[in-house]
């Protein structure tokens, strides 16, 4: 009775009566808050997420409304989408590649990027569809695996993958990432620093990362050594 007495407190205008709202009060003061708030804004998008999928079209209205608003205010309304779950990684990914075909896109791109991977396992598969996408998709996605990191389980195996990537810089972002990854980056860097491509710079400079937290097997030194004697003499 009380939850309900409270609830009677907060009355909605004419304009805020079709809104989804939660404790009483209608998503877009929940928003006006989250984008006031000078603290922690955290618990307030999540908050928000518990309104659940029904608010994503309002939410990205939001978010497009307040395009002129400093990024960091932006991602607050995006981390919103985000806290939502599952069900929001399809907007979150199409207003993701939507950005990037715009003319500077990439000064908005992040915003999105970082919600995905703060998502973390939940938002690996589409991850991985952005690796077989467009050159965009994929530099997108070696962004996201970047945010991930090696506490999401599966994305050391997507990271291997993107080292054969036809856009070199791809491969060569995915090698230098896989130096987080300690030993079990090892077998894949060293395959690449055999290869004679622009990635096996950053395959080298990874596994040199990795050897001084990680003891390397004489053979693996071995290539190493080959590769840095090659560069040297190339040079």
């Amino acid at each position: 009775m009380a939850t309900a007495s409270a609830c009677l407190l907060y009355l909605p205008t004419h304009a805020e009566e079709n809104e989804p709202s939660l404790e009483g009060r209608p998503l877009s003061a929940w928003a006006k808050d989250l984008l006031a708030e000078k603290g922690d804004w955290k618990p307030i998008a999540q908050n928000i997420g518990k309104m659940g999928k029904e608010i994503i079209p309002k939410l990205t209205e939001m978010a497009q409304e307040n395009v002129y608003e400093p990024p960091d205010r932006r991602f607050r309304l995006t981390s919103a989408i985000a806290a939502i779950g599952e069900d929001a990684i399809p907007c979150l990914v199409d207003r993701l590649r939507k950005t990037n075909q715009k003319r500077r896109g990439n000064n908005e791109a992040w915003i999105y990027k970082e919600a995905l991977g703060k998502m973390g396992e939940i938002a690996l598969e589409a991850t991985r569809e952005l690796c077989k996408g467009e050159n965009d998709d994929r530099f997108a996605a070696v962004d996201i695996l970047d945010v991930m990191g090696p506490r999401v389980p599966g994305t050391l195996q997507v990271l291997v993958v993107l080292l054969s990537d036809p856009k070199e810089m791809v491969g060569a972002r995915a090698a230098k990432l896989l130096g987080q990854y300690g030993k079990d980056a090892i077998a894949p860097l060293v395959e690449e620093a055999k290869k004679a491509r622009y990635n096996r710079s950053a395959a080298l400079e990874s596994l040199a990362c990795i050897a001084q937290t990680f003891p390397m097997p004489p053979e693996i030194l071995e290539v190493l050594k080959k590769a840095l004697g090659e560069g040297d003499s190339a040079a």
